[in-house]
């Protein structure tokens, strides 16, 4: 019987915060636009309706497409796969790379997602079109996830609002819980939880199979005193459907 693949749902893609060249074409971490996935044209370039509806779409079409190989099935093999790849001026997804694998497949089975996108809205860097290089990681996990329902909940922890966040904020917000909120207002036990910190092009992550914020993931926040950018992914479970909810932020040190 063929098992789930389930998708890190990153609300934003691990965008490396530097803007930097590479060699010997000119490629970009970083631009005044970064680049959207297809299917939001109706939302003005710039706002957070299309960042969000971008990435949705992009969560939604990885869920879609993505095999969970055998191998790493029979081994049982699960994980976070990193893989780079260039968004170039044209909007076309190209030069796929694998960052850190976990085996079994599943590196090559990401990299084939990737080869296989749809044409992007190509980013814009000072008016121009420009080649944009993004990271994204991709798990892989065996039990039965249902991507499409997380756009329907969010999460809270403490007093912590919008898109950035100062260090010290983080540090004073370890007491409080990471709460996962349903379209309803209610509250869902968190069963899992995985920090992502992307900075200078490096990524730290770590997971609590408890939903706790145990001493690895405040390693991983202790590594913002200097900013990045923190994605916080929580698994609940919902009517029998296990659910992974995201939310990131820009942290200033």
């Amino acid at each position: 019987m063929k098992k789930t693949t389930t998708i890190l749902v990153i609300l934003c893609l691990a965008y490396t915060l530097s803007a930097q060249l590479f060699d010997p074409v000119n490629v970009l971490t970083h631009a005044d636009q970064m680049p959207y996935f297809p299917g939001c044209e109706i939302y003005e370039n710039g706002s957070d309706d299309k960042r969000q509806c971008s990435n949705q779409h992009l969560i939604g079409y990885i869920s879609t497409h993505l095999a969970y190989p055998k191998e790493a099935q029979d081994q049982a093999i699960e994980g976070v796969v990193y893989v780079s790849f260039i968004i170039n001026e044209d909007g076309k997804a190209t030069q796929p790379s694998i960052l850190k694998d976990i085996g079994g497949g599943c590196g090559e089975a990401a990299l084939t997602v990737i080869r296989q996108m749809p044409m992007w809205e190509s980013g814009i860097h000072e008016g121009k079109k420009v080649a944009i290089k993004l990271n994204l990681p991709v798990q892989f996990y065996l039990k039965t996830v249902d991507a499409n329902l997380a756009e329907n909940y969010s999460i809270s922890w403490g007093a912590l609002n919008g898109g950035v966040v100062q260090y010290e904020a983080l540090r004073q917000n370890i007491a409080n819980t990471i709460l996962v909120r349903d379209p309803l207002g209610s509250t869902h036990r968190v069963n899992e939880l995985v920090f992502v910190l992307e900075k200078r092009k490096r990524t730290f992550d770590a997971r609590d199979t408890k939903g706790q914020i145990s001493k690895e993931l405040i390693k991983v926040i202790d590594k913002t005193k200097k900013g990045g950018k923190l994605t916080i992914t929580a698994a609940i479970q919902d009517s029998g459907k296990l659910i992974w909810v995201s939310r990131s932020f820009k942290v200033e040190g």
